[in-house]
């Protein structure tokens, strides 16, 4: 069960160690909330927006998060609280959640895809994670799915997350619709309005794909 939430919004390109520092911070304040103390921590559980390297334990793409390459996320959580700290992307995060409490508990084999400014899946056989020889199986936001297609983050070119992020989607519409946010185009689609359901329909057929 959750027993207190904290919440707090970052900048786009913020530096690992400000970053860890806010973090450590909302987990004293968070504990403070509830009348807890460090010493009842049992472990951490980090869940990044990026490809984890299982063999090190780091961002396995240089690039996906600029300034986070190489950075020991894992070793800076244990030397302040001094417990153990696990480390994966959020894909992963959520289908282990999704096997526990979710609409899948009573499957062992199943994939789950993670859709947000990008595209990730976890695919889960035998009630574990299956990862890959580097740990990035599943990781379908950068396959390519156009050779000619516009740079990625990960350098490469054509992945399938530049033609599904944010600022793409919503470039689509501008002529028509001037600047959206996602969050306009989902409620402008569930008021009906054709364009937005197109944008969102052609999406989910290339995801899908």
């Amino acid at each position: 069960n959750i027993i207190a939430e904290r919440t707090l919004l970052l900048p786009k390109q913020h530096i690992p160690d400000a970053t860890l520092e806010r973090a450590t911070l909302l987990i004293n304040e968070t504990l403070s909330n509830i009348n807890a103390s460090a010493k009842e921590l049992i472990a951490i559980g980090v869940s990044i927006t990026a490809p984890i390297d299982k063999r090190t334990k780091t961002i396995a793409i240089p690039g996906i998060m600029p300034h986070w390459n190489n950075f020991d996320i894992i070793s800076y959580l244990q030397s302040v609280f001094n417990i153990p700290v696990t480390l994966d992307n959020d894909a992963n995060c959520c289908a282990v959640w999704e096997s526990r409490t979710g609409s899948v508990t009573k499957t062992t084999d199943f994939i789950y895809i993670n859709t947000d400014d990008g595209a990730g899946a976890s695919i889960m056989a035998d009630g574990k994670i299956w990862r890959g020889v580097t740990g990035m199986a599943g990781e379908i936001g950068h396959i390519q799915v156009d050779p000619l297609g516009s740079i990625c983050a990960c350098g490469n070119r054509g992945c399938l997350n530049t033609f599904i992020n944010e600022e793409r989607i919503t470039s689509l519409l501008r002529v028509t619709h001037g600047d959206l946010t996602v969050e306009d185009l989902v409620r402008l689609a569930n008021e009906g309005d054709p364009g937005c359901r197109r944008i969102i329909a052609d999406t989910a057929i290339r995801i899908g794909t």
